[in-house]
Protein backbone atom coordinates (compact mmCIF):
# COMPACT_ATOMS: atom_id res chain seq x y z
CA UNK A 1 0.00 0.00 0.00
CA UNK A 2 1.17 3.63 -0.52
CA UNK A 3 0.47 6.28 1.27
CA UNK A 4 1.16 9.41 -1.11
CA UNK A 5 3.53 12.31 -1.12
CA UNK A 6 1.13 14.88 -0.51
CA UNK A 7 -1.19 13.29 1.36
CA UNK A 8 -3.17 14.77 3.85
CA UNK A 9 -3.93 13.47 7.32
CA UNK A 10 -6.78 11.17 6.95
CA UNK A 11 -6.46 10.70 3.92
CA UNK A 12 -6.78 6.30 2.21
CA UNK A 13 -3.57 5.57 1.45
CA UNK A 14 -3.97 3.55 -2.05
CA UNK A 15 -2.31 0.27 -3.53
CA UNK A 16 -2.66 -1.46 -7.01
CA UNK A 17 -3.80 -4.84 -5.81
CA UNK A 18 -6.94 -6.35 -7.60
CA UNK A 19 -8.51 -8.99 -6.21
CA UNK A 20 -10.87 -10.66 -8.10
CA UNK A 21 -13.56 -13.28 -6.75
CA UNK A 22 -12.40 -17.24 -7.70
CA UNK A 23 -15.13 -19.23 -9.75
CA UNK A 24 -15.38 -22.57 -10.49
CA UNK A 25 -16.31 -24.47 -13.56
CA UNK A 26 -19.99 -25.14 -14.90
CA UNK A 27 -22.02 -27.97 -13.40
CA UNK A 28 -23.93 -30.07 -15.99
CA UNK A 29 -26.51 -32.43 -14.55
CA UNK A 30 -26.12 -35.54 -14.70
CA UNK A 31 -28.77 -38.05 -15.77
CA UNK A 32 -31.86 -37.98 -13.69
CA UNK A 33 -30.57 -34.93 -11.57
CA UNK A 34 -31.79 -31.15 -11.06
CA UNK A 35 -32.22 -28.15 -8.55
CA UNK A 36 -33.19 -28.66 -5.06
CA UNK A 37 -36.29 -27.79 -3.75
CA UNK A 38 -34.34 -24.60 -1.76
CA UNK A 39 -31.65 -22.84 -3.42
CA UNK A 40 -31.51 -25.09 -6.21
CA UNK A 41 -29.17 -25.30 -8.61
CA UNK A 42 -29.65 -25.15 -12.47
CA UNK A 43 -28.35 -26.90 -15.46
CA UNK A 44 -24.61 -25.44 -16.32
CA UNK A 45 -24.92 -23.11 -12.85
CA UNK A 46 -21.51 -21.68 -12.18
CA UNK A 47 -20.77 -20.77 -8.35
CA UNK A 48 -18.22 -18.88 -6.92
CA UNK A 49 -16.29 -18.90 -3.86
CA UNK A 50 -18.26 -15.99 -2.27
CA UNK A 51 -21.35 -14.17 -3.67
CA UNK A 52 -22.42 -17.65 -5.03
CA UNK A 53 -20.83 -20.39 -3.42
CA UNK A 54 -23.58 -23.21 -3.24
CA UNK A 55 -26.59 -24.48 -4.89
CA UNK A 56 -28.49 -27.99 -3.93
CA UNK A 57 -29.61 -30.74 -5.97
CA UNK A 58 -31.84 -33.39 -6.15
CA UNK A 59 -33.30 -36.36 -8.31
CA UNK A 60 -35.66 -35.67 -10.86
CA UNK A 61 -39.54 -37.24 -10.75
CA UNK A 62 -38.54 -41.01 -11.92
CA UNK A 63 -35.49 -41.28 -10.42
CA UNK A 64 -34.18 -41.75 -7.08
CA UNK A 65 -31.60 -40.38 -5.07
CA UNK A 66 -30.60 -38.32 -1.56
CA UNK A 67 -30.86 -34.86 -2.08
CA UNK A 68 -27.12 -32.80 -1.38
CA UNK A 69 -25.32 -29.65 -1.89
CA UNK A 70 -23.14 -28.42 -4.63
CA UNK A 71 -19.64 -26.09 -3.10
CA UNK A 72 -17.26 -23.76 -4.91
CA UNK A 73 -15.09 -23.99 -1.87
CA UNK A 74 -12.52 -20.89 -1.25
CA UNK A 75 -9.45 -23.10 -2.05
CA UNK A 76 -10.20 -24.16 -5.02
CA UNK A 77 -8.07 -22.76 -7.76
CA UNK A 78 -10.08 -20.87 -10.35
CA UNK A 79 -12.16 -23.13 -12.57
CA UNK A 80 -11.75 -26.10 -10.80
CA UNK A 81 -15.14 -28.39 -10.55
CA UNK A 82 -17.33 -27.98 -8.02
CA UNK A 83 -17.29 -30.40 -5.06
CA UNK A 84 -20.21 -32.36 -3.69
CA UNK A 85 -20.92 -32.25 0.26
CA UNK A 86 -21.81 -36.16 -1.02
CA UNK A 87 -19.10 -37.15 -3.11
CA UNK A 88 -21.30 -40.71 -3.98
CA UNK A 89 -24.38 -38.54 -4.95
CA UNK A 90 -26.11 -40.22 -7.80
CA UNK A 91 -29.64 -40.53 -9.30
CA UNK A 92 -31.07 -43.97 -10.39
CA UNK A 93 -33.76 -44.30 -12.72
CA UNK A 94 -36.45 -45.67 -11.00
CA UNK A 95 -39.14 -48.86 -12.58
CA UNK A 96 -42.40 -49.76 -11.90
CA UNK A 97 -43.46 -53.23 -11.20
CA UNK A 98 -42.81 -56.89 -12.73
CA UNK A 99 -45.53 -57.08 -15.41
CA UNK A 100 -47.68 -60.27 -14.42
CA UNK A 101 -49.50 -61.34 -17.29
CA UNK A 102 -50.35 -64.42 -17.11
CA UNK A 103 -53.08 -63.88 -14.87
CA UNK A 104 -54.38 -60.90 -16.51
CA UNK A 105 -56.34 -59.99 -19.02
CA UNK A 106 -53.89 -59.12 -21.30
CA UNK A 107 -50.52 -60.58 -23.17
CA UNK A 108 -47.65 -59.49 -25.88
CA UNK A 109 -48.53 -58.16 -29.08
CA UNK A 110 -46.93 -57.93 -32.39
CA UNK A 111 -42.97 -58.74 -32.96
CA UNK A 112 -41.31 -55.31 -32.85
CA UNK A 113 -41.93 -54.24 -28.99
CA UNK A 114 -44.32 -57.18 -27.29
CA UNK A 115 -44.84 -57.22 -23.38
CA UNK A 116 -43.81 -59.98 -22.20
CA UNK A 117 -44.64 -62.11 -18.83
CA UNK A 118 -41.94 -60.67 -15.34
CA UNK A 119 -40.40 -57.97 -18.20
CA UNK A 120 -39.62 -54.56 -16.16
CA UNK A 121 -40.58 -50.95 -17.32
CA UNK A 122 -38.24 -47.89 -16.21
CA UNK A 123 -39.04 -44.51 -16.13
CA UNK A 124 -37.16 -43.05 -18.83
CA UNK A 125 -35.64 -46.12 -20.53
CA UNK A 126 -37.81 -49.06 -21.70
CA UNK A 127 -40.76 -47.44 -20.45
CA UNK A 128 -43.77 -49.00 -22.64
CA UNK A 129 -44.63 -52.34 -24.86
CA UNK A 130 -47.18 -53.67 -26.89
CA UNK A 131 -50.43 -55.21 -25.38
CA UNK A 132 -53.94 -56.94 -27.08
CA UNK A 133 -56.34 -59.10 -25.01
CA UNK A 134 -55.65 -62.49 -23.58
CA UNK A 135 -57.46 -65.37 -24.66
CA UNK A 136 -61.21 -64.68 -23.53
CA UNK A 137 -61.34 -61.07 -23.16
CA UNK A 138 -61.89 -58.90 -26.60
CA UNK A 139 -61.32 -55.36 -27.19
CA UNK A 140 -58.66 -52.86 -29.09
CA UNK A 141 -54.73 -53.18 -29.07
CA UNK A 142 -52.72 -51.18 -26.11
CA UNK A 143 -49.67 -50.40 -24.03
CA UNK A 144 -48.30 -51.01 -20.91
CA UNK A 145 -46.26 -48.07 -19.74
CA UNK A 146 -44.06 -47.15 -16.36
CA UNK A 147 -45.32 -43.56 -16.04
CA UNK A 148 -42.20 -40.77 -16.18
CA UNK A 149 -42.90 -40.03 -12.37
CA UNK A 150 -43.13 -43.01 -11.16
CA UNK A 151 -41.38 -44.55 -7.86
CA UNK A 152 -39.95 -47.45 -7.80
CA UNK A 153 -42.12 -50.76 -7.82
CA UNK A 154 -45.20 -48.43 -8.73
CA UNK A 155 -47.51 -50.09 -10.35
CA UNK A 156 -47.38 -49.95 -14.16
CA UNK A 157 -50.21 -48.45 -16.17
CA UNK A 158 -52.44 -50.01 -18.50
CA UNK A 159 -53.47 -48.54 -21.36
CA UNK A 160 -55.77 -50.90 -22.70
CA UNK A 161 -59.59 -51.81 -22.02
CA UNK A 162 -60.79 -55.36 -22.30
CA UNK A 163 -63.88 -57.34 -21.51
CA UNK A 164 -64.56 -60.76 -20.38
CA UNK A 165 -66.04 -62.59 -23.04
CA UNK A 166 -69.41 -64.76 -21.70
CA UNK A 167 -70.79 -67.75 -23.07
CA UNK A 168 -74.77 -67.44 -24.13
CA UNK A 169 -77.46 -68.13 -21.42
CA UNK A 170 -77.05 -72.07 -19.54
CA UNK A 171 -80.59 -73.53 -20.17
CA UNK A 172 -81.52 -76.21 -18.27
CA UNK A 173 -82.89 -79.12 -20.34
CA UNK A 174 -85.48 -81.72 -19.28
CA UNK A 175 -84.06 -83.49 -16.17
CA UNK A 176 -81.25 -81.30 -15.44
CA UNK A 177 -81.13 -79.20 -12.50
CA UNK A 178 -78.71 -77.94 -10.26
CA UNK A 179 -76.42 -79.78 -8.58
CA UNK A 180 -75.21 -78.95 -4.79
CA UNK A 181 -73.42 -81.69 -3.56
CA UNK A 182 -70.06 -80.48 -5.78
CA UNK A 183 -67.62 -79.55 -3.61
CA UNK A 184 -65.08 -77.33 -6.11
CA UNK A 185 -67.94 -76.11 -8.52
CA UNK A 186 -70.95 -73.94 -7.59
CA UNK A 187 -74.72 -75.14 -8.66
CA UNK A 188 -76.12 -74.09 -11.78
CA UNK A 189 -78.86 -71.50 -11.99
CA UNK A 190 -81.17 -71.19 -14.68
CA UNK A 191 -79.95 -69.11 -17.35
CA UNK A 192 -76.95 -68.43 -15.79
CA UNK A 193 -74.27 -66.49 -18.08
CA UNK A 194 -71.16 -67.94 -17.23
CA UNK A 195 -67.92 -66.06 -18.15
CA UNK A 196 -64.69 -67.62 -19.70
CA UNK A 197 -62.34 -66.31 -16.34
CA UNK A 198 -64.71 -65.64 -13.57
CA UNK A 199 -67.93 -67.65 -12.79
CA UNK A 200 -66.45 -70.18 -15.25
CA UNK A 201 -68.15 -72.97 -14.18
CA UNK A 202 -71.08 -74.73 -12.20
CA UNK A 203 -72.51 -78.24 -11.44
CA UNK A 204 -75.66 -80.07 -12.43
CA UNK A 205 -76.94 -83.08 -12.15
CA UNK A 206 -80.24 -85.13 -13.62
CA UNK A 207 -83.26 -84.70 -11.33
CA UNK A 208 -85.52 -87.80 -10.02
CA UNK A 209 -87.20 -89.91 -12.91
CA UNK A 210 -83.43 -89.95 -14.85
CA UNK A 211 -80.36 -91.90 -15.05
CA UNK A 212 -77.69 -90.80 -12.42
CA UNK A 213 -75.36 -88.59 -14.17
CA UNK A 214 -73.15 -85.10 -12.77
CA UNK A 215 -71.47 -82.81 -14.79
CA UNK A 216 -69.43 -79.34 -15.06
CA UNK A 217 -70.93 -76.44 -17.56
CA UNK A 218 -67.90 -74.35 -18.29
CA UNK A 219 -66.97 -71.19 -20.86
CA UNK A 220 -64.21 -72.12 -22.39
CA UNK A 221 -61.41 -69.48 -21.90
CA UNK A 222 -61.31 -69.64 -26.10
CA UNK A 223 -65.29 -68.99 -26.48
CA UNK A 224 -66.81 -66.40 -28.76
CA UNK A 225 -69.68 -63.92 -27.46
CA UNK A 226 -72.96 -66.37 -27.20
CA UNK A 227 -71.53 -69.44 -27.70
CA UNK A 228 -73.00 -72.03 -25.76
CA UNK A 229 -71.35 -73.60 -22.60
CA UNK A 230 -69.51 -76.41 -22.66
CA UNK A 231 -70.25 -80.16 -21.52
CA UNK A 232 -74.29 -79.93 -21.58
CA UNK A 233 -75.83 -83.15 -19.89
CA UNK A 234 -78.12 -85.29 -21.01
CA UNK A 235 -80.42 -86.65 -18.87
CA UNK A 236 -81.95 -90.26 -20.14
CA UNK A 237 -85.39 -91.32 -18.63
CA UNK A 238 -85.46 -93.97 -16.32
CA UNK A 239 -87.02 -97.27 -17.61
CA UNK A 240 -89.43 -99.14 -15.35
CA UNK A 241 -89.73 -102.95 -15.01
CA UNK A 242 -90.93 -104.46 -18.21
CA UNK A 243 -94.96 -104.77 -17.64
CA UNK A 244 -95.93 -108.63 -17.30
CA UNK A 245 -99.42 -108.72 -19.58
CA UNK A 246 -101.70 -110.92 -17.43
CA UNK A 247 -103.71 -111.78 -20.61
CA UNK A 248 -106.04 -114.03 -18.44
CA UNK A 249 -107.07 -110.59 -17.24
CA UNK A 250 -106.42 -107.96 -19.03
CA UNK A 251 -106.65 -107.09 -23.20
CA UNK A 252 -104.14 -105.30 -25.04
CA UNK A 253 -105.86 -102.19 -25.84
CA UNK A 254 -106.46 -101.99 -29.42
CA UNK A 255 -109.20 -101.51 -32.00
CA UNK A 256 -111.20 -98.46 -32.22
CA UNK A 257 -114.50 -99.54 -31.01
CA UNK A 258 -113.94 -98.62 -27.69
CA UNK A 259 -112.39 -95.35 -28.36
CA UNK A 260 -108.94 -96.29 -27.13
CA UNK A 261 -105.39 -96.66 -28.13
CA UNK A 262 -101.69 -97.08 -27.56
CA UNK A 263 -102.20 -100.28 -26.18
CA UNK A 264 -100.09 -102.17 -23.84
CA UNK A 265 -98.18 -105.43 -25.14
CA UNK A 266 -96.76 -108.26 -22.73
CA UNK A 267 -93.18 -106.83 -21.96
CA UNK A 268 -93.67 -103.55 -22.78
CA UNK A 269 -90.83 -101.10 -21.39
CA UNK A 270 -92.10 -97.64 -20.22
CA UNK A 271 -90.08 -94.37 -19.03
CA UNK A 272 -90.53 -91.70 -16.57
CA UNK A 273 -90.53 -88.97 -19.85
CA UNK A 274 -92.20 -89.36 -23.30
CA UNK A 275 -93.40 -93.15 -23.54
CA UNK A 276 -94.85 -93.32 -20.09
CA UNK A 277 -97.81 -94.99 -20.14
CA UNK A 278 -100.36 -97.86 -22.35
CA UNK A 279 -103.26 -98.43 -21.95
CA UNK A 280 -105.22 -101.66 -21.06
CA UNK A 281 -109.05 -103.06 -21.11
CA UNK A 282 -110.39 -105.75 -19.39
CA UNK A 283 -110.82 -109.32 -20.96
CA UNK A 284 -114.76 -109.98 -22.09
CA UNK A 285 -114.47 -112.51 -19.48
CA UNK A 286 -114.44 -109.22 -16.86
CA UNK A 287 -116.04 -106.06 -16.19
CA UNK A 288 -114.50 -102.90 -15.26
CA UNK A 289 -113.41 -99.39 -16.65
CA UNK A 290 -110.34 -99.22 -19.07
CA UNK A 291 -107.39 -98.30 -17.33
CA UNK A 292 -103.82 -97.15 -18.09
CA UNK A 293 -100.30 -99.00 -16.72
CA UNK A 294 -97.93 -95.80 -16.00
CA UNK A 295 -94.13 -95.48 -15.43
CA UNK A 296 -94.34 -92.26 -12.60
CA UNK A 297 -92.18 -89.27 -13.41
CA UNK A 298 -89.72 -89.68 -10.25
CA UNK A 299 -89.56 -93.72 -10.48
CA UNK A 300 -86.15 -95.11 -10.10
CA UNK A 301 -84.62 -97.33 -13.07
CA UNK A 302 -86.25 -100.97 -13.00
CA UNK A 303 -89.50 -100.06 -10.37
CA UNK A 304 -92.35 -101.85 -11.48
CA UNK A 305 -94.87 -99.80 -12.86
CA UNK A 306 -98.14 -98.71 -11.80
CA UNK A 307 -101.17 -100.58 -13.05
CA UNK A 308 -104.47 -99.11 -12.72
CA UNK A 309 -107.08 -101.08 -13.90
CA UNK A 310 -109.34 -103.20 -12.02
CA UNK A 311 -111.32 -106.17 -13.56
CA UNK A 312 -113.54 -108.25 -11.86
CA UNK A 313 -114.96 -111.48 -13.04
CA UNK A 314 -118.33 -111.75 -14.55
CA UNK A 315 -120.75 -114.53 -13.11
CA UNK A 316 -123.75 -116.11 -14.21
CA UNK A 317 -126.69 -116.04 -11.92
CA UNK A 318 -126.94 -118.68 -9.25
CA UNK A 319 -128.15 -122.39 -10.56
CA UNK A 320 -132.11 -123.20 -9.70
CA UNK A 321 -131.74 -127.24 -9.32
CA UNK A 322 -135.86 -128.55 -10.29
CA UNK A 323 -135.70 -132.30 -8.08
CA UNK A 324 -135.77 -134.05 -11.15
CA UNK A 325 -131.61 -133.27 -11.49
CA UNK A 326 -128.69 -133.54 -9.10
CA UNK A 327 -125.22 -132.88 -9.14
CA UNK A 328 -122.85 -135.26 -10.11
CA UNK A 329 -119.70 -136.65 -8.83
CA UNK A 330 -117.81 -135.27 -6.09
CA UNK A 331 -115.09 -133.16 -8.10
CA UNK A 332 -116.90 -130.53 -9.60
CA UNK A 333 -121.14 -131.31 -9.37
CA UNK A 334 -123.22 -128.99 -9.96
CA UNK A 335 -124.91 -127.47 -6.68
CA UNK A 336 -127.87 -125.43 -6.07
CA UNK A 337 -127.12 -121.30 -5.96
CA UNK A 338 -123.34 -122.06 -7.29
CA UNK A 339 -122.34 -119.28 -9.09
CA UNK A 340 -120.64 -120.32 -12.41
CA UNK A 341 -117.51 -118.11 -14.00
CA UNK A 342 -116.43 -117.95 -17.17
CA UNK A 343 -112.51 -118.41 -16.58
CA UNK A 344 -111.89 -119.56 -12.75
CA UNK A 345 -115.08 -121.84 -12.47
CA UNK A 346 -116.74 -121.82 -15.78
CA UNK A 347 -118.31 -126.17 -15.29
CA UNK A 348 -120.23 -128.38 -13.48
CA UNK A 349 -121.36 -131.53 -14.08
CA UNK A 350 -125.04 -132.48 -13.49
CA UNK A 351 -126.88 -135.52 -13.86
CA UNK A 352 -130.76 -136.95 -13.86
CA UNK A 353 -132.01 -137.41 -10.17
CA UNK A 354 -133.04 -140.83 -8.61
CA UNK A 355 -136.67 -142.25 -10.29
CA UNK A 356 -135.13 -140.58 -13.67
CA UNK A 357 -133.28 -141.37 -16.66
CA UNK A 358 -130.82 -139.27 -18.69
CA UNK A 359 -127.69 -138.65 -20.07
CA UNK A 360 -125.56 -136.94 -17.85
CA UNK A 361 -124.10 -133.42 -18.94
CA UNK A 362 -121.53 -130.52 -17.94
CA UNK A 363 -123.34 -127.28 -17.47
CA UNK A 364 -121.13 -124.11 -18.32
CA UNK A 365 -121.03 -120.66 -18.12
CA UNK A 366 -120.00 -118.70 -21.13
CA UNK A 367 -119.71 -115.48 -23.08
CA UNK A 368 -122.22 -114.67 -25.66
CA UNK A 369 -120.98 -112.77 -28.46
CA UNK A 370 -123.71 -110.57 -29.24
CA UNK A 371 -124.36 -109.57 -25.67
CA UNK A 372 -121.03 -109.75 -23.85
CA UNK A 373 -123.13 -111.36 -20.90
CA UNK A 374 -122.26 -114.77 -19.23
CA UNK A 375 -124.76 -117.20 -19.97
CA UNK A 376 -124.89 -121.13 -19.09
CA UNK A 377 -125.13 -123.52 -21.62
CA UNK A 378 -126.49 -127.41 -22.12
CA UNK A 379 -129.82 -128.46 -21.64
CA UNK A 380 -130.27 -132.03 -19.97
CA UNK A 381 -133.25 -134.38 -20.54
CA UNK A 382 -134.45 -136.40 -17.62
CA UNK A 383 -137.13 -139.53 -18.31
CA UNK A 384 -138.79 -140.16 -15.16
CA UNK A 385 -139.36 -144.28 -14.96
CA UNK A 386 -142.56 -144.13 -13.59
CA UNK A 387 -144.35 -142.64 -16.39
CA UNK A 388 -144.50 -142.79 -19.77
CA UNK A 389 -143.70 -139.33 -19.96
CA UNK A 390 -140.25 -137.69 -20.75
CA UNK A 391 -139.28 -134.60 -19.28
CA UNK A 392 -137.02 -132.74 -20.76
CA UNK A 393 -135.56 -130.20 -18.49
CA UNK A 394 -133.39 -126.94 -20.05
CA UNK A 395 -131.85 -124.38 -18.86
CA UNK A 396 -132.46 -121.13 -20.66
CA UNK A 397 -130.87 -118.09 -20.21
CA UNK A 398 -131.95 -114.35 -20.09
CA UNK A 399 -129.84 -111.87 -21.93
CA UNK A 400 -130.43 -109.31 -19.02
CA UNK A 401 -130.49 -111.46 -16.26
CA UNK A 402 -129.01 -114.90 -17.20
CA UNK A 403 -131.17 -117.00 -14.44
CA UNK A 404 -131.25 -120.31 -15.09
CA UNK A 405 -134.72 -122.26 -14.64
CA UNK A 406 -136.00 -125.37 -15.03
CA UNK A 407 -139.00 -126.03 -18.20
CA UNK A 408 -140.73 -129.42 -18.42
CA UNK A 409 -141.84 -130.61 -21.49
CA UNK A 410 -144.15 -133.79 -22.87
CA UNK A 411 -142.75 -135.60 -25.31
CA UNK A 412 -144.64 -138.43 -26.86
Amino acid sequence: MICADDATYGIDATTSINCIEKICAPYSFPVGVTGGATDGCTDNVTLSTVEDSQCALSCKAGYSGIETILRCETSIVNGDNPTLDDTSFSCTENSCTALALASSMYTGHGITNPCNEGEILGTHTNTMCDLECAEGYFGDHGTAQCDSSASNNDEVQFNIICYEIQCGQYEFQEGVEPDDSSVTHPACSENVRLGTHTNSSCAVKCGSGFQDNQAVVFCPRNSTFGLGALNQLECVPNSCAPFQYNGSIFNKSIGTSRGISNGCDDGEVLQTRDHTQCSLQCRSTHEGNDGIVVCPGNASAGQLPNVNIECREKKCDALNLENSVTGLGSSDPCTNGLELTPMTDPSCELQCAAGYSGANVTVTCSIESSSSQAVINNPIVCTSRSSLVIERVTHVSSCNHNTPSLKHELLI
